[in-house]
């Protein structure tokens, strides 16, 4: 008489690019595993099986009982593991379709262009304030500019590598500082883990992610645990906060970590979601910037330079860098598009400084027209937002790698061999 069970269980990997597998001898020492077999190698392409020869491996286990057998198969899948890559399964569509999933309806519609013409929502949520006339100027500024090709030169290999303030990087696009995963995004993630899944895509990128220390007095700490994912590999931009103690305190943890760099939004002091957290955040001085500035040995960078005037002052201030930014449209409506105002505040400032910018780029063709107005970076907000949200860190590494082969074709179509030679002749405006 038999009185043992025998089962035979599937081991189903994730949907990606297999990695690594471990772990398979310790699951053979487990107690009443009989046998186990492995389909799948490194290398492979994982998808979703749809018969048993798709399936990535398959263990054998007898036992006194059903249950045990069971018991015994949970302990198998835990200490096996197939760790795969989900960025060689995913396509734009599979993203978005996340992402509108995870936003909802009422946060964010993930359209086909993201412009601004047909937002889900302003402020708080993904849009912009009053009619989007900012946002969509970010947009309209970067669609008046075209690609001048050229064809008659010697053959280019186009080198995208950027040296941000001492740091290598694969490329000059790094993510925009963006918080409110709750309030703006309807807790599509938490706030912590939507900052390392930035933080981590832009890393596994060749880049790095800034954040920003948010509306609520707290916040920054969990951008601080966040930014120790990544070994500090990151900048913190901080609200202009009324409380001076509350900036110094930033800054000093900030240090201790050992982050890239420091910085302030100095636009965002008319911000809304400041006012519904009854935050006072008033505008700044010089004197009370050079103060400010002053609180850190960190580079320093100034967010929200919208005016020639503005940039030479932050120059004379100290900083380290300026971003032209109004913001994504989020902080007044019906102002100047970025791509308008770039090449003045670049020609005026005479590269003393890096200027980088922000502001409706959608593609490795819009990366490119802003360094050609003069920038030496860009940040991407918006989209980092939806890729994040729709594909987690292999998302951000997708986007990255879509952006990129579009800067690198733009830089071969037009003969640009590194960064530094993409200039204003090889835009035309329409």
């Amino acid at each position: 008489k038999f009185n043992k069970v025998s089962i035979e269980r599937s081991l189903i990997a994730n949907p990606g690019k297999l990695i690594s597998i471990s772990g398979v001898e310790e699951a053979l020492e487990l107690e009443d595993v009989n046998e186990i077999f492995i389909q799948s190698s490194v290398g492979d392409i994982i998808s979703d099986p749809t018969n048993n020869i798709e399936k990535s491996g398959h263990v054998i286990i007898t036992s006194d009982n059903l249950k045990k057998a069971e018991e015994i198969f949970e302990k198998v899948k835990t200490t096996i593991k197939l760790e795969t890559d989900s960025y060689y399964t995913l396509n734009e569509k599979l993203i978005n379709q996340n992402a509108r999933s995870r936003f909802g309806k009422e946060i964010c519609w993930v359209c086909k262009v993201c412009d601004g013409t047909d937002c889900a929502s302003g402020v708080p949520g993904m849009g912009a304030v009053g009619k989007m006339l900012t946002f969509q100027d970010n947009i309209n500024a970067l669609r008046e500019y075209s690609i001048l090709p050229s064809y008659i030169r010697e053959n280019v290999k186009p080198d995208l590598s950027y040296n941000f303030l001492g740091s290598k990087l694969k490329s000059p696009l790094m993510a925009a500082p963006m918080t409110g995963a709750i309030t703006n995004m309807n807790g599509a993630m938490d706030e912590y883990s939507y900052a390392v899944t930035v933080l981590k895509g832009c890393l596994e990128s060749g880049s790095i992610g800034w954040l920003g220390d948010g509306a609520t007095v707290d916040k920054y700490k969990i951008m601080l645990d966040a930014l120790k994912t990544v070994d500090g590999n990151g900048v913190l931009i901080c609200k202009p906060r009324n409380d001076e103690g509350l900036i110094k305190e930033r800054f000093q943890e900030a240090e201790k970590q050992g982050i890239l760099a420091l910085g302030m939004d100095i636009d965002a002091f008319n911000f809304k979601t400041l006012i519904n957290k009854n935050q006072e955040a008033p505008s700044r001085g010089f004197k009370e910037l050079e103060k400010i500035r002053s609180l850190t040995k960190l580079p320093f960078i100034l967010k929200g330079i919208m005016s020639v005037k503005d940039a030479e002052l932050a120059v004379q201030i100290g900083v380290d860098a300026i971003v032209v930014s109004n913001h994504g449209g989020r902080v007044l409506d019906d102002m100047p598009g970025t791509a308008r105002v770039l090449p003045d505040i670049v020609s005026a400032i005479k590269g003393k400084i890096p200027v980088i910018v922000d502001g409706g780029i959608r593609s490795g063709m819009d990366i490119f027209k802003m360094l050609a107005l003069g920038a030496e970076s860009v940040l991407l907000g918006r989209p980092i937002a939806i890729y994040a949200v729709g594909g987690e860190v292999s998302g951000i590494k997708y986007l990255f790698n879509q952006y990129l082969k579009d800067l690198e074709n733009s830089m071969n179509i037009t003969g640009a061999k590194n960064l530094e030679n993409i200039k204003m002749d090889m835009v035309f405006k329409k």
